[in-house]
């Protein structure tokens, strides 16, 4: 009678030794559950707020340094608070249709504008087919080029569409921002800003 009580004893101690590990198992997966669920309400929560703001520069906005990758893959970074002249942001993406049609406007841009007064950096929000895309447009080679932007600053700087040109003054603020090709309201008031003319878009 006492062994049968004792091994009576031993099974519901074993059970209740499992019951105990699969409850802290259940418990763990819960929190485990929690946190995951926490951290994705908190990206949904960026990427809404992101969504709802410009996708492009508003003037008036700082920038710094925008960090990312040269032609070859190693790390470069462009400093604006140089304090001697304005930065002209080319902004394009090699796939970007209508950045080919803008290309003569920015061609114009880099022949015909003042270069005591402005400086010109090209920005290509990716890196694939960076390469051979200057190759194509041979006045990119001869400006300081940074591919695929570090994702903070792409996200900072709302370099997203394309393409754009961002005008940043001698103290790193954002001057002007134009965003699409240039055609018409858009092409004359470019054309006022800097005093030429520009060709318009092209097929």
């Amino acid at each position: 009678m006492m062994s049968s009580t004792k091994r009576f004893w031993k099974k519901q101690w074993q059970l209740d030794a499992w019951a105990g590990l699969l409850l802290t198992a259940l418990a763990l997966a819960l929190i485990g559950a929690n946190v995951m669920l926490l951290r994705q309400n908190r990206e949904l929560k960026q990427t809404l707020q992101i969504r709802s703001e410009p996708t492009y520069l508003s003037p008036g906005r700082s920038v710094v340094r925008l960090r990312g990758l040269d032609l070859h893959g190693s790390r470069l970074s462009f400093d604006f608070e140089r304090g001697s002249k304005k930065t002209v942001m080319l902004v394009f993406q090699p796939e970007c249709g209508w950045c080919q049609k803008n290309m003569g406007n920015w061609a114009a841009l880099l022949d015909r504008t003042d270069r005591e007064r402005f400086d010109f950096l090209a920005v290509s929000t990716s890196k694939e087919g960076v390469a051979d895309y200057v190759d194509q447009h041979r006045r990119l080679a001869a400006l300081p080029l940074i591919s695929e932007p570090d994702i903070n600053d792409r996200l900072e700087y709302r370099l997203f569409d394309t393409p754009q040109t961002i005008v940043v003054d001698e103290d790193g603020q954002v001057e002007k921002v134009w965003l699409g090709a240039m055609s018409g309201p858009m092409q004359r008031e470019v054309e006022s800003y800097f005093g030429i003319s520009l060709p318009g878009i092209t097929d």
